[in-house]
């Protein structure tokens, strides 16, 4: 065998390795964050201000997960006009849930049963006084 058919085995050999690396790319599944994050860009200010608004409450607000129940507890000299809580799943968003807060509830309780194994990340955001707050926690589903 000669040197020029050794290159050509070579350059074959690197080609289908490309050409593997291609078609296992296209169809690998991307998740975005959320599927409007361009316009979410738009009112990174607001959403900041929220956040720093939620801190004051993060040390009063109690999130936790006992016998397969996520809890979170509001104290009760906060006020929650309306709000909701979301609890994204980082790798897959199907597995993404929305609840609404009222002002009626000074908690919120939800089983996690039939949820996979893994960590969520619970967003709490709500009004009080006209003010918008968000707070922030990952959780984790043993």
């Amino acid at each position: 065998m000669n040197w020029g058919l050794k290159i050509t085995f070579l350059y074959l050999a690197f080609v289908a390795m490309i050409l593997t690396l291609v078609f296992k790319a296209s169809g690998e599944k991307v998740e975005l964050v959320t599927k409007d994050y361009y316009a979410q860009e738009l009112v990174h200010q607001k959403k900041m201000d929220a956040i720093r608004s939620g801190n004051e409450w993060k040390a009063h607000v109690a999130i936790a997960i006992a016998d397969n129940t996520l809890s979170i507890a509001f104290p009760k000299q906060l006020h929650v006009e309306k709000g909701m809580i979301n609890i994204y799943r980082p790798s897959d968003s199907a597995l993404d849930k929305e609840f609404v807060l009222t002002p009626e509830n000074a908690g919120f309780q939800t089983s996690t049963n039939g949820w996979p194994m893994g960590y969520y990340l619970v967003r709490i955001t709500w009004q009080s006084e006209g003010k918008e707050s968000i707070i922030e926690e990952t959780i984790f589903i043993p």
